[in-house]
């Protein structure tokens, strides 16, 4: 029963220098993809499960769905930033934790289209004050500070 099959495991090279290690599936060849002459179609390997995507000083380790970042997943940045919650292709959706590159700044609460988006969001800036409310399209009117 496919079902019951074990994942597809390895590591993956890209031509930019990024590496992917974890879980993958096969697809067929796209009918839509552009082949040379003489070549035939070639499968195509997604990311699909859970595995560790990384791109110069950059990484995503969690779960992936057709090649996206999908589900349970920590985003690591360059500059320090790091999100840390659920994806759907590819955005922060659901609720999630963004720590800013201070290390300190962070939202916790959650996310719809990768902006901080809903009630009961929690912002904690840079000394340290908590403020909870309603954010909105990533910004967070009537927000009050708590002490």
């Amino acid at each position: 029963d496919a079902a019951e099959e074990e994942p597809l495991r390895g590591k993956f090279f890209f031509e930019n220098g990024a590496t992917y290690e974890g879980e993958y599936a096969v697809l067929p060849p796209d009918p839509e993809a552009e082949v040379k002459d003489g070549e035939e179609p070639k499968e195509r390997r997604i990311r699909q499960g859970q595995g560790l995507y990384i791109e110069g000083d950059y990484s995503y380790e969690g779960q992936w769905l057709d090649d996206k970042m999908h589900g349970a997943g920590t985003l690591r940045f360059a500059s320090g930033a790091m999100y840390t919650g659920e994806f759907a292709e590819n955005k922060y959706m659901g609720q999630g934790t963004y720590t800013f590159p201070d290390g300190v700044s962070k939202y916790v609460g959650p996310w719809q289209d990768s902006r901080m988006h809903g009630l009961d969001g929690l912002y904690t800036d840079k000394e340290s004050h908590v403020w909870k409310g309603q954010f909105y399209n990533g910004s967070g009117p009537g927000l009050t500070c708590q002490m």
